[in-house]
Formats: C-alpha cells, structure tokens, sequence
C-alpha cells in the first residue's frame, strides 16, 4: 500500500515546476550509501534522506528512492495498474554489480520507465523517468538514467 502513495507522490512532485534547485553546480548526486554522476540538463530539485528528484523541465522528471522494502514485481506492477498505470514492455539486464528490472508504462498525459536497480543489498534503488506521453522513448544512449546507472556506486 505504501508504494501506491510512493508513486503518487512522484507524479506529485513531477509537476511542481516552482521549486527551486539545490544542487544547480554540482555534477554528481547521492541517495543513501550511493552517488551517481548527474545526467546533462537535470538537477536536483528535492531530496530527503529516501527520496531525490530531478527536473530538466516540468514535463521531463527522474525520481530516485530508497524504499524500506520492495514487494515481488509482479505484485507491485498490479498496484500500480490498479491506479490506472498501463504496463508494456519489461527488460532486465545486468550493469555493473546491479541487476536491473526495467518497466514501460503510461500514466494520463505521460510515460514512464521504472528501473529497479539491485545490487543484494539492502533495498535495491528505484529510478523513474518520466517524459510527456507525444515524446518518442529515449534510446539507451539519450537516456538520461543511463548515465545514473552507469555511474551508479
């Protein structure tokens, strides 16, 4: 039930345009134990100790979490369809120590792309992208999470 109101609160914050940014001169983020080098064009607009969003602009957003747990994919896939998210394509593949499960959906106005990015540790990383629903899907080397998972320690 928690993860309905983890994904709420993204969409949430991918619409606040009006926040000001915190990290505007630094090249590179953290979540947790982890940093990550920033992608070209987002910064950091909010973050807490679970919890770190970035915006390029107020229709092109990335939201990373730390969750306390995570359920089976399956099971958290059916929460969210049952919010209205509609699921397409799923990849996994492994990128450095991180094993990442990596879901297409669409929400209203947008799509997204939700990466679980797991390592055995602890809880594994969320990522989300979120792009207007007209844009084309970015290709691996235009992703911005790309640059955050390849960078991921």
């Amino acid at each position: 039930m928690k993860y309905k109101y983890l994904f709420l609160s993204f969409l949430l914050l991918i619409m606040i345009g009006s926040i000001t940014a915190i990290a505007a001169d630094d090249d590179y983020g953290s979540l947790g134990d982890y940093t990550f080098d920033l992608p070209d064009g987002y910064e950091i607009v909010n973050k807490t100790d679970n919890m770190l969003s970035m915006q390029q602009d107020t229709d092109h957003a990335i939201v990373m979490s730390l969750p306390d747990e995570i359920k089976e994919a399956d099971e958290f896939k059916a929460n969210l369809e049952k919010q209205g998210y509609e699921f397409g394509d799923e990849d996994s593949y492994k990128v450095g120590n991180f094993d990442i499960n990596q879901y297409n959906y669409n929400y209203e106005q947008y799509q997204g792309f939700l990466y679980i990015c797991d390592d055995g540790n602890d809880s594994p990383i969320l990522i989300t992208l979120v792009i207007p629903a007209d844009e084309d899907a970015p290709d691996s080397q235009d992703n911005p999470v790309t640059t955050i998972i390849n960078s991921l320690e």
